[in-house]
């Protein structure tokens, strides 16, 4: 087994990275804690559009197409609509499950506790047995090194314009609350704060007028990079904080980073070079250069997002409608943050957000 590449976690990106790994000739092995993939789902199932230039998306995962969001402060509103599909509400589990390869050697039922380090490689402990590999691959979700979130959310009975998602930037302190609809009747209605999650939930909840609940889930949301390269050892994904902190999605970043690291595992093997110095030039920088570099991007208008209160936020939303329907990206805020920037009508606020900024440092 030393010859094959040992993935934790058969999300998204754990599979991926086997699928890739497998095309080029090795035979990867996935650990998974879970005996269901795609279960417990923890994710509101929002992405954009920019996930059929990824990967195959089989129509029987999408369950809803979505063109744009209102925007919800504590006195005001502004609804921002595209006539174009921005993106698709998608049924998790059913997502995750079309991404497995039956040739692809996954393992269900071995939560990992204990790794260690052996003259050969790497040797992973879980409940039921022992690897070894010459490389682990760390795909099983947020670790503590990063800055958390717990999110909550709920699937309820909740009339609403199938059109559009929601998201309450006055149902928590330090991100917002939301509304994602799967069709006109169902809707998942969520959260996500480091402050007090249940109380804000409860809150939320109440606040809708919702009182039964479908269903029920929640899990923490990494919204800061981790350190994720090491000797015989890589992370990808949420467990290396490849999450997007303006929005906390991390399913289209962390496919991006899985053909990343891809490549390097490659090319570790076919130089039998597992350093943690390969992997910050083979990873790392090709990493940074690409998707790391839109996520510091996402991470400093997180900084100030949260500087801003609410009312002003959704002025600043509507002031820039145009801007946003025109260029506006989930994933990729290079592509807008300059022309937002750049437009004199926003720099008083932008003046604002900064001295907040800097006032909290000193």
């Amino acid at each position: 087994m030393l010859n094959s590449p040992l993935i934790v976690g058969a999300g998204p990106a754990g599979l991926r990275i086997a699928n890739n790994l497998l095309r080029a000739g090795f035979e990867p092995v996935i650990l998974e804690e879970h005996e269901t993939i795609g279960k417990p789902v923890q994710c509101a199932g929002l992405v954009s559009t920019n996930i059929l230039k990824i990967c195959d998306v089989p129509k029987s995962c999408m369950l809803n197409k979505i063109y744009g969001a209102r925007f919800v402060g504590k006195n005001a509103s502004t609804l921002i609509l595209s006539n174009k599909v921005q993106a698709f509400v998608i049924d998790r589990e059913a997502f995750d499950k079309s991404l497995v390869n039956d040739k692809v050697c996954i393992l269900k039922g071995h939560r990992v506790y204990k790794h260690e380090y052996t003259k050969k490689g790497i040797r992973v402990m879980t409940e039921r047995s022992a690897f070894s590999s010459k490389l682990l691959v760390d795909c099983s979700g947020p670790k503590r090194d990063t800055k958390l979130l717990t999110g909550i959310q709920a699937r309820v009975r909740l009339p609403h314009d199938p059109t559009y998602v929601e998201l309450h930037f006055d149902a928590c302190k330090d991100f917002f609350g939301w509304i994602v609809p799967e069709s006109d009747e169902i809707s998942r209605v969520g959260l996500a704060t480091a402050y007090k999650p249940k109380e804000h939930f409860n809150a939320f909840l109440k606040k809708l007028n919702i009182d039964k609940i479908i269903e029920l889930t929640g899990g923490q949301i990494p919204v800061s990079l981790a350190s994720f390269c090491n000797d015989n050892f890589i992370r990808v994904g949420d467990s290396a904080g490849q999450v997007k902190a303006t929005t906390g999605g991390g399913i289209i970043t962390g496919l991006l980073s899985a053909d990343i690291a891809s490549k390097a595992v490659v090319k570790a093997y076919e130089c039998n070079n597992f350093s943690k110095e390969f992997f910050l030039e083979n990873y790392y920088k090709p990493f940074m250069k690409s998707v790391g570099k839109e996520l510091k991007l996402h991470a400093k208008l997180r900084t100030i997002l949260n500087s801003i209160d609410s009312d002003s936020l959704v002025k600043f939303l509507e002031r820039n409608k145009k801007i946003l329907i025109k260029h506006g990206d989930m994933d990729f805020p290079s592509r807008y943050a300059y022309k937002l920037a750049t437009n004199p009508l926003n720099w008083k606020i932008l003046l604002k957000s900064l001295y907040e900024l800097m006032r909290t440092m000193y």
